[in-house]
């Protein structure tokens, strides 16, 4: 993991007041970064925001680091996407209860997808004859 943008992100977000927790995956997370990599980072904003407070997050973030950012915005998020950005480096937790809470219902939503696309498989392949 790149601990100069590890620092660099923790600082950023202890200073927002409107972001409940934040996340770094992917290869940045993972020490798998290559020059050009993106950095990936996941947000919570707290109930109100805009899509102003998005761009902005956005923008700051990008020229902080001086690298693109894939900015996932956690409460718009599908369970599975969310579940791998939760995975990631904890940036930032404003709430400890909160987190887990809501990461226990995120990973029981991310469950349930996964056994239904399970389903939805194997009864697609009952009907081509291949089960």
């Amino acid at each position: 993991m790149d601990k100069k943008i590890y620092k660099q992100l923790k600082s950023y977000f202890n200073e927002q007041q409107n972001i409940q927790m934040a996340f770094l995956f992917g290869s940045r997370a993972k020490g798998r970064a290559r020059p050009g990599s993106d950095a990936d980072v996941g947000i919570y904003l707290e109930p109100g925001y805009t899509r102003q407070d998005i761009y902005r997050i956005w923008n700051e973030l990008e020229d902080m680091l001086g690298l693109k950012v894939d900015l996932l915005v956690l409460n718009e998020a599908t369970p599975s996407l969310v579940w791998t950005a939760l995975k990631g480096k904890p940036l930032f937790i404003r709430d400890q209860s909160f987190y887990i809470r809501y990461m226990l219902d995120i990973s029981r939503e991310a469950e349930d997808f996964q056994q239904f696309l399970l389903d939805w498989w194997r009864w697609r392949m009952k009907i081509r004859g291949s089960v």
